[in-house]
């Protein structure tokens, strides 16, 4: 008989591409695992890129290093693509320290690496030395070479530990009409902060800035010098969320300018008096309540207020509490939240604030129309003399104390606790 032949099928599945996306989406933050999927096949590389290259970071010690960087993205425009967040800083030594070496570049380099990035959102500088060229006249130019119709899609700019000129940082925001977020920690001055260079043209477009943070560091010199500047050419019924962090007790000017030109439609304002920062008279305190212009604010819905370490060891922390009291009787009545952020132990807050005029606090705050006042306190190791006297933790033990010394708010069912 003739033999048979067998023959083997095999039957190639395919996944759909909806479902391997969805595989390959669900392990974004696992660069190995990424790099593992990327090698499958090519429909799987190229999804896995898009989340590879999403956040880069590039540690720059010459010119010359973001020079190749620049090159590299120009050769590879589909690595290019992918890059959401770009992150360029300096070598970093200490954070007290600062930078071993500071990362120095022109801004026309710094927008010719932007213009290689078609969808990126997030630029953050670190340990950098933002310079201009030198144009017609012997002023300082921001970029004569860059286009200046190409659109940008930069929102959010982070700086951080910046020496810069202030015209310069300005005008190279100005190449960001996307520009929604700004934050800035720790920057300075170049040159003289009273010169300023009149050379500049303003852009067509104004910024439209939804949120300013101002970090600790150098925020005398943002307020003072930078927010002038960006009254020249800044839609402020844009913004909706300020935040200060007031290094030092000092009422200046531009703030108060500044609160009046963008307090009325803001939403939502966040103070921090910083570390360094004493509270040492009620009038220091006064001079601040009034800079932020609160009684112009009409619009602000969420309102919060931090108080640093340097008032936990004050001897007598009813003077900074006072500065709370001060900005409470300003709150317009449109005030929903209020969160108060402090870092005092039970024990400071029973010696120190158990005579405090509560009352009024509780009073003022009563008449707002609060619907949440939530009161963020730090989690201390329970102090083992005092867990066994009140068997109770000192968590606890701070909500009883506020819930006591505010009891209309209390009995409103208003107050919340936090631990941080």
């Amino acid at each position: 008989m003739p033999s048979k032949s067998h023959t083997t099928s095999f039957v190639h599945y395919e996944i759909p591409p909806e479902v391997s996306d969805y595989i390959i989406d669900h392990v974004w933050d696992s660069k190995p695992t990424l790099a593992s999927c990327s090698l499958v096949c090519r429909v799987w590389a190229n999804r896995s890129r898009h989340h590879l290259f999403r956040v880069v970071d590039v540690a720059i010690k010459r010119c010359s290093k973001l020079d190749k960087f620049i090159a590299f993205l120009r050769s590879s425009p589909h690595l290019a693509s992918s890059i959401r967040h770009l992150t360029l800083h300096g070598t970093i030594a200490d954070d007290q320290l600062g930078y071993t070496t500071w990362f120095y570049v022109t801004a026309e380099t710094l927008l010719c690496c932007v213009d290689q990035l078609a969808h990126i959102v997030e630029l953050s500088l670190r340990g950098v030395r933002l310079t201009g060229s030198i144009g017609k006249g012997g002023g300082l130019s921001v970029a004569r070479n860059v286009h200046q119709g190409v659109m940008r899609p930069v929102q959010r700019l982070l700086l951080s530990y910046i020496f810069a000129d202030p015209d310069v940082l300005f005008q190279t925001m100005q190449y960001f009409p996307k520009l929604h977020h700004l934050f800035t920690e720790a920057v300075y001055w170049t040159i003289e902060t009273g010169q300023s260079n009149e050379v500049y043209s303003t852009s067509a477009t104004p910024l439209s800035l939804e949120t300013i943070t101002v970090g600790g560091g150098s925020s005398h010199n943002v307020t003072s010098h930078l927010f002038p500047r960006l009254e020249r050419n800044f839609d402020a019924t844009a913004l909706r969320y300020l935040a200060l962090h007031f290094d030092r007790l000092d009422s200046s000017p531009e703030t108060s300018h500044f609160m009046a030109c963008a307090g009325p439609r803001l939403e939502g304002l966040h103070i921090t008096i910083g570390r360094r920062a004493r509270v040492t008279t009620c009038i220091a305190a006064e001079r601040l309540v009034d800079t932020l212009r609160l009684d112009q604010c009409t619009a602000l819905v969420e309102f919060g207020f931090n108080l640093e370490a340097t008032f936990a060891r004050s001897k007598d922390p009813s003077l900074a509490w006072s500065l709370l009291g001060s900005i409470a009787v300003k709150l317009p009545k449109s005030i929903c939240r209020l969160v108060v952020t402090h870092r005092l132990d039970f024990e400071t807050l029973r010696v120190g604030l158990q005579d405090w005029n509560w009352s009024s606090m509780d009073a003022v705050l009563s008449d707002k129309r609060l619907t949440k006042l939530t009161i963020r306190s730090p989690t201390n190791s329970p102090d083992k003399g005092n867990e066994l006297k009140h068997r109770t933790h000192p968590m606890k033990l701070s909500e009883v104390f506020f819930r006591t010394s505010l009891p209309r708010l209390s009995n409103a069912h208003v107050l919340t606790f936090e631990t941080y």
